[in-house]
């Protein structure tokens, strides 16, 4: 009988164990739920009671990218989970180019704007495709509360990129 092992064995040349995804390094680490396009965790560090750091892996090289809502710095996460910077990346293969995004995301635009993510899906924002792209629907209201919609749309989120009410 062979033991169990944690350790996954890829079929090659030297027989070498399969590296851990940097996503994983980082998740194993954290309480955390999935959420749109990543994940909510409390920051390590600065001891949160309610999840404000935002953990996702990049498409393009799988780095994991942070974001601390209240402001920490990626360094004093990394270093508060007692890993290195370097331990964001994959160490098999360079990093590649990032290419410019054709599009954004809820989770992007909340990144950017450092708008909690609960905020913005109770406001009702969404991910919608608009030609192709990923897009996100931040509708509009009026003063009596009802959501407006302009004449000219004439469905909800599915004909007016992001610059335009819903």
């Amino acid at each position: 009988m062979i033991p169990h092992s944690d350790v996954s064995y890829t079929c090659n040349d030297h027989d070498e164990p399969a590296e851990e995804k940097p996503l994983q390094r980082v998740l194993a680490r954290l309480s955390y739920k999935s959420y749109s396009r990543g994940y909510l965790a409390q920051c390590p560090a600065h001891g949160d009671r309610h999840p404000s750091l935002m953990v996702w892996e990049d498409a393009e090289d799988l780095h994991v990218g942070l974001k601390c809502l209240t402001g920490c710095t990626r360094k004093a996460i990394v270093e508060a989970m007692g890993l290195t910077e370097p331990d964001l990346y994959v160490r098999t293969r360079p990093r590649a180019l990032r290419r410019a995004q054709a599009g954004i995301t809820m989770i992007d635009l909340a990144v950017d704007k450092l708008i909690h993510p609960n905020l913005l899906d109770q406001l009702g924002v969404t991910d919608i495709t608009y030609k192709g792209h990923q897009a996100v629907c931040i509708p509009y209201y009026q003063v009596d509360g009802t959501e407006y919609t302009p004449w000219d749309c004439p469905a909800r989120c599915s004909t007016r990129p992001l610059s335009w009410p819903c």
